[in-house]
């Protein structure tokens, strides 16, 4: 894997996802700060757009039920956990 996105403290900004998803990376990490202490029912349509893996992590301005959205979307969430991504 070589190209991927780390993104992070969108605050709720989603504007500007799509041209970062031009790049074309192979993976997208989000590190947090997903929205500005919610809401969260926005984040299903922002990760749906999403066409590669995608790893995230909510961060301190996010609402504790961020961890239920993520955990029902195609992201894999890495709140609490450690993954090995494979060379």
């Amino acid at each position: 894997m070589k190209d991927v996105l780390l993104i992070a403290d969108l605050h709720g900004q989603f504007g500007k996802i799509d041209s970062f998803l031009e790049l074309n990376p192979e993976a997208v990490f989000i590190a947090g700060d997903i929205t500005n202490m919610g809401p969260v029912d926005t984040i299903d349509d922002v990760l749906s757009r999403i066409d590669v893996p995608c790893f995230a992590v909510p961060g301190n301005c996010d609402p504790r039920e961020i961890l239920e959205t993520l955990e029902h979307s195609d992201a894999v969430s890495l709140h609490g956990s450690r993954s090995t991504l494979a060379r």
